[in-house]
């Protein structure tokens, strides 16, 4: 991760071709993670997302292989 003042780069590995989902939430206590943008689709062997700082003290992420 790769931060700057109001954002920040994820990097992950994936497999070319395959569907990817980022999702957030403020609260690991939450049960639903929410979609940060729409799915994306692999074009090379890593991916990366630059998602916006919120307002909040945390944000938590999950990267979601598609099927």
């Amino acid at each position: 991760m790769v931060k700057s003042d109001t954002t920040f780069t994820l990097t992950w590995s994936s497999l070319r071709g395959r569907g990817y989902q980022l999702q957030s939430k403020t609260d690991l206590t939450q049960t639903t993670w929410t979609d940060s943008g729409g799915p994306r689709t692999a074009t090379s062997a890593t991916m990366t997302a630059s998602p916006t700082l919120g307002s909040g003290p945390q944000q938590f992420y999950q990267v979601v292989l598609l099927p």
